[in-house]
């Protein structure tokens, strides 16, 4: 996944870059909406990418194998769910036909 991952960031990185995009991180206790209704105000073209903003979240996702499960418990699961740390990307956008959306 690792090539994958970082091939999705390089060209988002590029084009937030390429079109002028604000980037930015969120900050512990910060609300999305809030950051979002700053960067809506401060946009001044009838649509596109108004900010791209990143988080460091914790989610629940698949492991394969058990995710490091004892042996007896992965030949009955394969898959195990449960939570990791994850680099979490809200692409704000606003559209003229529809709402603002993410």
């Amino acid at each position: 996944m690792d090539p994958i991952s970082k091939k999705f960031v390089g060209e988002r990185e590029s084009f937030a870059k390429r079109e002028q995009v604000p980037v930015t991180q969120f900050r512990k206790g910060e609300r999305k909406d809030d950051i979002a209704a700053g960067y809506r105000k401060k946009f001044r073209k009838p649509e596109g990418v108004v900010a791209w903003v990143k988080r460091r979240g914790r989610c629940r996702s698949s492991a394969p194998n058990g995710g490091g499960m004892k042996p007896q418990a992965q030949r009955t699961r394969g898959w195990c769910v449960r939570q990791r740390w994850v680099n979490q990307f809200y692409i704000y956008c606003v559209d003229r036909d529809s709402a603002p959306s993410f």
